[in-house]
């Protein structure tokens, strides 16, 4: 059974592993506090509306005046701490990025010269060469961009959808609801769609033995672009609905 495409890039990743989860830690971390000032807005329109009565109130912070100071003193520090984890992980996911694309090339082009000599007579040379850079670029573009976005992108679902279940169930459940469709919609228009007169017009390529230690990533980038286009409206919502609460 063939493995899985992160699976297989993880696997070669192992002299990595703990800047790769170093730098996904701080991903989602940089999203979450990026997900926290819609809820604190929330908050500063309870307290205007509700006063002694706003949410802030119940933890004992009774005056209107001192839940306005303590709110802003928590968005100065979600933004430093968004601001931190961003750094870290652009400094994390680059160098890991240029690591393993440095570790990749070197691999392909020594599995090349271990490879017989008839081989190479019925190969296109400028093929091969396009596998040694861009596709092992477009490798490290993944991991330098692709990779944060499709962590950020499911820490704003998982944690939205969190937030919409705990407030409103049934705001929540109109808002999952079209995201299958959606991924569904989005796989079975690309398989549809024609194919680049750039590549390759062979649909069944033969299976070459430099291709076997690349990863593809298509899959990945789609998803990362399907959720993507949802976190403005689902950030909207929540605030919609806190107000709906309030009043």
């Amino acid at each position: 059974m063939e493995q899985a495409p992160i699976s297989r890039l993880i696997s070669h990743m192992k002299a990595h592993r703990s800047t790769m989860w170093l730098a996904t830690l701080f991903s989602i971390l940089n999203k979450i506090f990026d997900l926290a000032p819609p809820l604190l807005i929330g908050a500063a329109v309870d307290v205007v509306v509700m006063r002694e009565k706003s949410v802030l109130s119940t933890y004992g912070y009774t005056d209107p005046k001192e839940q306005l100071i303590i709110l802003s003193i928590l968005t100065v520090i979600i933004w430093v701490l968004e601001s931190l984890f961003e750094y870290f992980y652009g400094v994390l996911w680059r160098n890991l990025a240029q690591s393993v694309q440095h570790d990749f090339r070197l691999d392909a082009y020594s599995h090349i010269q271990e490879l017989e000599m008839a081989w190479f007579s019925d190969q296109s040379k400028g093929e091969l060469m396009s596998i040694l850079n861009d596709d092992i670029n477009q490798l490290e573009r993944f991991l330098d961009k692709g990779a944060n976005e499709l962590l950020q992108v499911g820490t704003t679902v998982i944690v939205i959808s969190a937030i919409f279940f705990y407030i409103s169930p049934t705001i929540a459940i109109y808002s999952v609801i079209p995201i299958p469709v959606i991924i569904w919609g989005s796989f079975r228009f690309q398989s549809k769609s024609p194919s680049n007169p750039n590549q390759n017009p062979n649909p069944n390529p033969p299976n070459q033995p430099v291709a076997k230690i690349l990863i593809p990533i298509k899959i990945l980038i789609l998803a990362s672009q399907t959720y993507q286009t949802h976190q403005t409206h689902q950030i909207y919502r929540i605030n919609h609905s806190r107000k709906s609460l309030i009043r």
